[in-house]
């Protein structure tokens, strides 16, 4: 699965999502206080998202969806 990140913080309602790059699906998301907690618990960093190289935003992306797979987890129990 190829997967690529789109990430809109200048927005009145900042949202990152995990996409699959050849569905187009969005296979995770954060929004709001969802997304600050990302970025104040340091899972996530504004450096990272503005790495231009290919591998490393690869191993973003798969972290990233392995940290909404345990938020998913979480909810549910």
């Amino acid at each position: 699965m190829l997967l690529t990140i789109n990430a809109w913080l200048d927005k009145d309602k900042p949202e990152l999502s995990v996409i699959d790059a050849e569905t187009g699906k969005v296979v995770a998301n954060w929004r709001g206080k969802a997304l600050r907690d990302l970025f104040t618990n340091g899972i996530l960093t504004y450096q990272e998202l503005a790495e231009s190289n290919k591998l490393r935003i690869k191993r973003l992306a798969k972290f990233l969806l392995l940290q909404h797979a345990c938020e998913e987890l979480d909810k549910a129990n």
